[in-house]
């Protein structure tokens, strides 16, 4: 007999979908492509016939087909959703986890940007000559750069050239311009990471001025 269920014959049978990558994470509002191989019973994995797209939640996230074989999720709302690519022609079901972290909160300095997300990690964008960014060097970022190794933040607050983060213990770690101190870390020298206020716990609120804290 001639084929199978989503092929021709020189194609042989679908045996499965896969989807890749096979799980990811994004903010609300960015965008995460997946694509969609089938294994066959002859060893091959192209698809020929079109895959049908679908998210399991529109209020986390939608999906759109980008072409025969290929699909792109868009972050709605935070929270998990299962994104699913059917072979139209035989209804073969092929499946990847997305999770859509939200933002907690975003807030601005006289020269960047950063944003707190739903998992307490945090992102920052903007002039970067004193180390603002907290990402280690003093390179300007023109989209949101991941501020390594920190996490359980629940609140930012921005000066005009450094930034302090409180987090879930109540600790402080700042980081940025430091010559009058304003880093709370006991000298006036500018920090490109996170550095703890020192001998600062249980605080409630952290607010910044242009160059005190």
């Amino acid at each position: 007999p001639a084929g199978g269920a989503g092929g021709g014959s020189q194609l042989g049978m679908l045996l499965s979908i896969s989807v890749t990558p096979a799980s990811a994470t994004l903010a609300v509002g960015a965008t995460q492509s997946f694509v969609a191989t089938g294994t066959f019973s002859n060893g091959m994995k192209d698809l020929t016939a079109a895959v049908d797209w679908t998210s399991s939640d529109a209020k986390v996230a939608t999906v759109v087909g980008m072409g025969p074989k290929k699909g792109e999720a868009t972050g709605v709302g935070a929270g998990k959703a299962t994104i699913t690519a059917k072979d139209a022609a035989s209804g073969e079901l092929g499946t990847a986890a997305l999770t859509v972290l939200g933002i907690a909160q975003i807030a601005a300095g006289g020269t960047h940007s950063c944003a707190v997300k739903s998992d307490g990690t945090v992102l920052c964008w903007g002039l970067n000559q004193w180390g603002q960014l907290g990402d280690g060097t003093m390179v300007k970022r023109n989209t949101p750069t991941a501020v390594p190794s920190l996490t359980g933040v629940v609140e930012l607050a921005m000066g005009s050239q450094h930034t302090c983060a409180r987090k879930m213990d109540g600790t402080v770690l700042c980081w940025g311009y430091n010559e009058y101190g304003q880093l709370g870390d006991g000298t006036a020298v500018a920090k490109l990471s996170p550095t703890a206020v020192s001998g600062l716990a249980g605080v409630a609120e952290v607010a910044l001025g242009n160059a005190h804290s």
